[in-house]
C-alpha cells in the first residue's frame, strides 16, 4: 500500500459525524485544529473559510485603526 493510502475505518467524518468521508484517508481534508486528523472535504472547506475569515477581519481592523 501506497502512503497515504490507509484505509478509513469509518466512512464517518469525525467533526460533522455525516458519511462523507472517502474510504482513502489521504483523500480527504487535513484538520487545520490539530494537523492529524482526517475529516471530510466539506469539513475542512469551512475550516479553511474560519480561519480565512478570522485573519481577513483582523487584517481590516488593524487597517481602520491607523
Amino acid at each position: 500500500m501506497i502512503d497515504g493510502e490507509e484505509k478509513a475505518s469509518s466512512v464517518y467524518c469525525p467533526k460533522c459525524m455525516q458519511p462523507r468521508m472517502h474510504h482513502i484517508l489521504a483523500m480527504n481534508a487535513l484538520s487545520r485544529r490539530d494537523n492529524t486528523t482526517y475529516i471530510c472535504t466539506t469539513c475542512g472547506q469551512r475550516e479553511a473559510l474560519e480561519d480565512w475569515m478570522h485573519g481577513h477581519n483582523a487584517d481590516t481592523r488593524n487597517r481602520d485603526n491607523r
